[in-house]
């Protein structure tokens, strides 16, 4: 009705119809970040890589969520920065979620000179292992030659504990 009426006063529709264009185009520019934001809100929202609660890792940064709304997602770091993620860079990259699952493997390294016998110092990688607290069972730990280096064997030992349980785990086998 509008082209209409402007066209009975003589006003070409088609300089109407490209100038509206035109605005469509520029608006659609100007709004691309923000609808990308949204687009990856939603994604998150429905698919649910994470929770709030979950410490997850991104290509941007680090830690436990602690809010995810339609255009970013907030996450804490470990040294209690609040960092405002734009849900297009979440969604667009790779998502590590350390507390999705129950369980965590604890992966360690450790070295012993030539001199020492491998069946020794797998027996006192064992006992270290049965000394550690929150060591699960099952899987049944691993211990296994990984390297001859230099001047050291190196030793792969990998345990598994429950998630929240990892980082004291990782600690007390160290230690032990």
């Amino acid at each position: 009705l509008f082209l209409a009426i402007i066209n009975s006063l003589g006003v070409e529709s088609a300089s109407i119809a490209a100038t509206v264009a035109s605005a469509g185009v520029a608006v659609g520019l100007a709004l691309q970040g923000s609808l990308s934001n949204l687009a990856g809100g939603m994604l998150i929202l429905f698919l649910k890589p994470f929770v709030v609660g979950d410490y997850i890792e991104t290509e941007e940064a680090e830690g436990k969520v602690l809010d995810i709304r339609l255009i970013h997602t907030v996450i804490s770091t470990a040294d209690n920065k609040d960092v405002f993620l734009p849900n297009s860079e979440v969604t667009g990259g790779k998502i590590i979620n350390y507390t999705r699952e129950e369980r965590r493997r604890v992966d360690l390294k450790f070295s012993t000179s030539y001199d020492t016998a491998l069946d020794d110092a797998k027996q006192a990688l064992r006992k270290a292992i049965s000394n550690t607290p929150g060591i699960l069972p099952d899987p049944e730990p691993y211990i296994n030659v990984s390297a001859y280096r230099n001047n050291a064997i190196e030793y792969s030992v990998m345990v598994w504990s429950k998630t929240e349980d990892y980082w004291s785990v990782q600690s007390a086998l160290l230690e032990q």
